[in-house]
């Protein structure tokens, strides 16, 4: 049994006893990832022909019991990676990171439409929800899973500068509401209903359903438009710096293995 579970670390484990990169079961598991996300999108035509919704039906209960499986494999390996740990106390540690709620999220859809009866738009959600699958590709890439490791160590800094965000849009809301309440009270009732104007034009989107018609609030327009271009720009260069930085620690770190 001790093998057993040293062989299935190696496969499906991320510390230093598992493969590093991609193997036979990650390419697998991919390309049952990608399958699912497929079916999910095909899924939402009514026209498709009956018999590829009967395939599609077989193909979600094979995926879900393999993906259920892997949840249960990488719960039963989990205490290899806290031997700190008792075994049931490091498996419920591992239960709740957010790679083992990921691979949760990804098959309790399945079972939430199979023991409690849904109809309607809640059946819509539930079945779109298997798209979260797509989330798991990050256990199998080292590449996209720096993604995460970027957004962990950045996250006190990118909090702060969505924090500074939001505070410029309300900001912007309620001196909107200030300027173009006398002549658009429909458009501009309160000081937040000047948010969604805030955020399609830091954005750059600009549907122009809602916009400032005085000189004062087109001034202002322009202001918030100038100042949100480098206020949405922050948190793209926090994460840019967490990649860079990641970069330079893997070929420190691959110039020391050479060593």
């Amino acid at each position: 049994m001790r093998n057993l579970k040293k062989l299935c670390y190696q496969y499906l484990g991320s510390g230093e006893g598992a493969n590093q990169g991609m193997d036979f079961v990650d390419w697998t598991l991919v390309a049952l990832i990608i399958i699912s996300t497929i079916q999910v999108i095909l899924d939402t035509f009514e026209t498709m022909p009956e018999l590829y919704f009967e395939i599609s039906a077989v193909a979600e209960i094979a995926i879900t019991i393999i993906f259920s499986g892997e949840y249960v494999v990488r719960v039963w390996i989990s205490d290899i990676d806290y031997p700190k740990y008792g075994t049931l106390k490091a498996r419920l540690r591992f239960m709740i990171t957010p790679s083992a709620l990921i691979d949760l999220i990804a098959i309790l859809p399945f079972y939430l439409s199979l023991f409690l009866p849904l109809g309607g738009s809640i059946f819509r959600i539930v079945r779109v929800l298997r798209l979260s699958r797509l989330l798991k590709v990050g256990h199998y890439s080292t590449a996209l899973s720096a993604v995460g490791k970027v957004l962990k160590r950045k996250a006190s800094q990118l909090v702060a500068s969505l924090a500074v965000i939001g505070l410029f849009l309300l900001v912007a809301s309620a001196l909107m509401y200030v300027v173009e309440n006398d002549a658009q009270p429909e458009a501009f009732p309160n000081a937040l209903s000047g948010l969604w104007w805030a955020i399609i034009t830091i954005t750059t989107v600009g549907y122009g359903d809602v916009y400032p018609i005085t000189f004062i609030g087109r001034l202002l327009g322009a202001c918030v438009a100038l100042l949100g271009v480098g206020l949405v720009a922050v948190p793209t260069g926090i994460i840019t710096s967490g990649f860079t930085e990641i970069a330079l620690e893997s070929d420190r770190y691959k110039q020391d293995c050479d060593k």
